[in-house]
Parts: structure tokens; C-alpha cells; sequence
């Protein structure tokens, strides 16, 4: 948690379609299971060692951030300028 902000990750070793599709669903129901954040902005995040550019482009479509190992760390993978989307 971050002042006005919640965020919440998923890290997967790889990142699939399904995946990201699983935990919009999860986030959406974020709020039941957690009504100590109801008025935080919730920020997703997905982490990996690698997500293909496919299922990049279908997070960030979602509004989740998405990071992975790069060159040598791990790195975002959004494009740039991305906002995400606050739940």
C-alpha cells in the first residue's frame, strides 16, 4: 500500500492469456474479500520470467502492469506511456 494506492500482483513463473483473464476476475472481487482497502485505488501488476508481447498487449488491455526479466533484471514490459487502469 502506497498513501492512496493498493497494489496488488500475481506472479506467475510464465505468463499466459489465462492467466491475466483468471486474475481479472479475482480483482474484481478484490473488494469482498478485503474491505479495509474500499477506498484505495487498487494498481495490478502481473510478474513473470517471461510473457509473450500476445499477452503483454491482452494485460495491458486490462489496465494491469506487466513486468519480467529482461536484459538482466526484472523490467516493465508496458508500453510506453501506459497508464494503468485504478479498480
Amino acid at each position: 500500500m502506497a498513501g492512496e494506492f493498493v497494489f496488488v500482483d500475481d506472479t506467475e513463473s510464465t505468463l499466459d492469456s489465462g492467466d491475466v483473464k483468471d486474475f481479472i476476475k479475482v480483482i474484481q472481487e478484490f473488494r469482498d474479500f478485503s474491505p479495509e482497502y474500499k477506498r484505495k485505488k487498487i494498481v495490478v501488476m502481473m510478474a513473470s520470467l517471461f510473457a509473450d508481447e500476445s499477452v503483454i498487449w491482452y494485460a495491458e488491455k486490462a489496465g494491469f502492469f506487466v513486468l519480467a526479466v529482461g536484459d538482466k533484471l526484472m523490467e516493465v514490459k508496458n508500453s510506453k506511456g501506459f497508464k494503468p487502469k485504478e479498480w
